[in-house]
């Protein structure tokens, strides 16, 4: 089988994890390895069917587009302990930014981290939408449509309110086509 085939990564054991969601009473299915592969259901078994079908979506289009497609990790590879060094300036400024939002500097900073993580992600994904949009529209859609066609199909951009799996709320929708804010270090706990 060719190893940048279609039917090569779908043949492989992408880690496969589901949670329930108490906040919008839903399941929620993903593999983190394929960041921005999500779904989510009323059951568990939805949750992975619906994500199963993106799966193959997903690949189909970090294929066409070219996209580094990571291998499935096995086992976690990484302790969860780093040994930070930053400059003292910056570490009597995070200690004070985790004061402010009631947080100890620990998770502050790993809140930090989980946002720029993400971001990533929520680029990658639109990179991934723009290409099946493509090949599905058979032209290239214009940035503030893409956007537009996130809001309609209730896509939720994780990089703006903290949570990729909800569908966004109405009074939120017009904040897709305006400049994106930073989440807070709140808004990451949600």
């Amino acid at each position: 089988m060719d190893k940048n085939s279609l039917a090569h990564y779908e043949s492989l054991p992408y880690r496969l994890e589901v949670h329930f969601d108490a906040d919008d009473d839903c399941f929620v299915a993903e593999f983190p390895e394929l960041l921005g592969c999500v779904a989510h259901g009323d059951t568990r078994e939805e949750a992975i069917a619906t994500l199963d079908a993106f799966k193959t979506e997903w690949l189909a289009s970090a294929l066409e587009e070219g996209a580094t497609i990571p291998e499935p990790k096995s086992e976690p590879t990484h302790s969860g302990k780093v040994l930070l060094r930053m400059p003292r300036t910056l570490h009597e400024r995070a200690v004070q930014v985790s004061k402010l939002e009631n947080v100890s500097l620990n998770t502050y900073i790993v809140q930090a981290v989980t946002e720029s993580v993400e971001r990533i992600g929520v680029k990658q994904l639109h990179g991934l939408l723009d290409g099946l949009l493509q090949r599905v529209l058979g032209h290239v859609v214009p940035a503030e449509s893409l956007q537009s066609i996130l809001v309609q199909i209730g896509v939720r951009v994780h990089a703006v309110y903290g949570r990729k799996d909800k569908p966004l709320p109405a009074d939120k929708q017009d904040q897709l086509t305006s400049e994106t804010p930073s989440p807070s270090v709140g808004q990451l706990d949600a």
